[in-house]
């Protein structure tokens, strides 16, 4: 199994996730609460959804929590080459876009689209250099995109 590298960005977003969860799951505490204040909760539809949610965040907490023990951070440097913590702007058949690589897939951004160094495109996109086509595997086919340019996040 290799190790997790993560940027110190995935690092952040990752701990503010887990706060987030957090909080969401003290919210879910109370409604539970008051829930079985009521009767009989084995019965009751409203606390059995929020007994599947607390189960659901109490899961990402950990998921999160293990990812972040084992991962290696790696420094954000200004490189010639697509690494953890790039921001690559990708030509594909339909024009150019542009995407932040991510360690992995549990760091949630919702400023940018990402492509996790964990995906088969990820996994390609790793040491390639700006003008490079690279090629990767989903499903059986192949397919390409070009490294049109290469920059620090910032």
């Amino acid at each position: 199994m290799s190790i997790l590298r993560l940027s110190h960005l995935d690092v952040d977003r990752m701990r503010q996730a887990i706060k987030e969860h957090e909080e969401n799951m003290k919210s879910l505490i109370i409604d539970k609460s008051e829930a079985h204040s009521g009767g009989d909760v084995f019965h009751d539809p409203v606390f059995q959804q929020l007994e599947r949610q607390e189960k659901g965040l109490r899961h990402q907490i950990e998921v999160l929590k293990e990812a972040l023990a084992g991962a290696d951070v790696v420094e954000l440097v200004q490189t010639t080459f697509v690494d953890v913590g790039s921001i690559v702007v990708l030509q594909e058949g339909q024009g150019d876009h542009t995407y932040l690589v991510t360690g992995c897939a549990l760091v949630p951004h919702d400023d940018m689209d990402v492509i996790s160094a964990e995906s088969p495109l990820g996994e390609k996109l790793l040491g390639a250099r700006a003008g490079e086509d690279v090629y990767y595997r989903v499903g059986g086919k192949t397919y390409s995109v070009r490294v049109a340019e290469i920059r620090s996040p910032r």
